[in-house]
């Protein structure tokens, strides 16, 4: 083989490589949703597996699907509703992605209250445990100080704000109601865009977000409400 040759098989295998790995750096930040699965397969794949509603007590229908370019500067945002019903218990799951990955849950109770495949415990347990279950879902990989922040809430838990490296957690708590959130933090600025929220309503998973792989330190990404995003999916 001619040096000639060598090199353009050098060549050819080097960009190969670098094809190779920017591919799996681009699969391991991003996480899109696969070509086997839809956004709707996705947002049921949530309600039944994180946030543990039992489907199988509902008439489960898909009530809704928008895809919209027209907010968070022109990326590609899918709204996805589907409508719980039974004869005591009627229910509407929203589930939003942005740019791919799933970034938000909102749940109302039009009627009764949910069946569950496993009943919820204290809010601080069902925190945890919902964003554990969530990793899994997503196969997002965070920050292993934000699974030890959550951890550190108790049933004694009241108001609270943990810190660990650059991760902020802040808690509140009152009975069956509750609001928590961890979130990016720097040399005293709070980056809380860049986070992992869920609101907890008599005991019920109301919100769930997942903001943290889409944002990077001192992007600009225009702001809007979850109520404000999810409301056009309703």
């Amino acid at each position: 083989m001619n040096p000639s040759t060598k090199n353009k098989l050098a060549f050819f295998f080097s960009a190969a490589l670098l094809f190779a790995v920017a591919a799996v750096v681009l699969l391991q930040f991003n996480h899109p949703v696969s070509e086997e699965q839809t956004v709707a397969d996705v947002a049921l794949a949530f309600i039944k597996n994180v946030a543990r509603i039992d489907v199988a007590k509902y008439n489960v229908n898909l009530t809704g699907h928008n895809t919209r370019t027209d907010m968070y500067g022109g990326v590609s945002t899918e709204m996805v509703k589907y409508t719980l019903n039974s004869d005591t218990s009627k229910l509407d799951a929203i589930v939003d992605f942005l740019n791919g990955p799933l970034s938000g849950y909102i749940l109302c109770i039009d009627e009764g209250v949910p069946f569950y495949t496993q009943p919820p415990t204290t809010i601080a347990n069902n925190a945890k445990e919902t964003f554990e279950r969530f990793q899994r879902l997503s196969r997002i990989s965070y920050p292993i100080e934000m699974t030890d922040l959550l951890r550190s809430l108790d049933s004694s838990t009241t108001n609270i704000t943990l810190e660990s490296n650059n991760l902020k957690l802040t808690a509140s708590i009152q009975g069956n109601n509750a609001s928590i959130k961890c979130f990016y933090t720097e040399n005293g600025f709070d980056y809380v865009q860049k986070s992992v929220s869920m609101t907890f309503e008599n005991g019920n998973l109301k919100t769930f977000g997942a903001d943290w792989s889409l944002y990077t330190v001192g992007n600009t990404f225009p702001t809007i409400t979850r109520e404000a995003t999810l409301k056009t999916a309703v």
